[in-house]
């Protein structure tokens, strides 16, 4: 046990494998590795209610009908690793952090639908987007270009910008 533990530790040293074993270009475990761990806390403590009511399911059902102690550990091992084997599907939903940055539109060109002065609707990417000027920015007539300065729900801010982008 020593030697294998000593052998592990010189493979860590050696750059040829991380500390839990696993080859560092296996792409499943850097991918799972990049999960924001507060996604991660989110996700579980947000399954313990449905635990908990498979529990109190089957605590009833036993009641009513007696369940061999194998069948009940079965379907609470089945729940756990069917929550287990969602997460690297689902874990995008839980992190609310980095939602608002990959929806964030600020800096985005589009045009005025209708004159904006001091509010209206603006084309972006195609869709149509109500919007509001920026504090203190001369009206915008329509058809000119705008730039998104900031999101604020389905509102975008925008100021006047040049046809070219810029």
């Amino acid at each position: 046990m020593l030697v294998a533990s000593m052998s592990a530790a010189r493979h860590v040293r050696d750059g040829r494998m991380p500390y839990d074993g696993f080859p560092e270009d296996d792409i499943i475990i850097q991918k799972l590795r990049s999960i924001p761990r507060r996604a991660a806390i989110r996700y579980a403590l947000l399954q313990i209610p449905s635990i908990v009511l498979v529990l109190v399911v089957l605590y009833y059902l036993d009641r009513i009908v007696p369940l061999p102690d194998s069948v009940k550990g079965f379907i609470i091992a089945l729940i756990v690793a069917a929550d287990i084997a969602l997460f690297p599907l689902l874990w995008r939903a839980y992190d609310t952090h980095s939602a608002g940055e990959s929806l964030s539109m600020a800096g985005e060109r589009g045009f005025a639908l209708e004159d904006l002065h001091p509010a209206g609707f603006v084309r972006m990417h195609g869709e149509r987007w109500r919007a509001k000027l920026r504090e203190g920015h001369a009206p915008i007539l329509k058809g000119e270009a705008v730039a998104v300065v900031n999101r604020d729900g389905l509102v975008l801010t925008v100021e006047a910008c040049a046809k070219d982008g810029r």
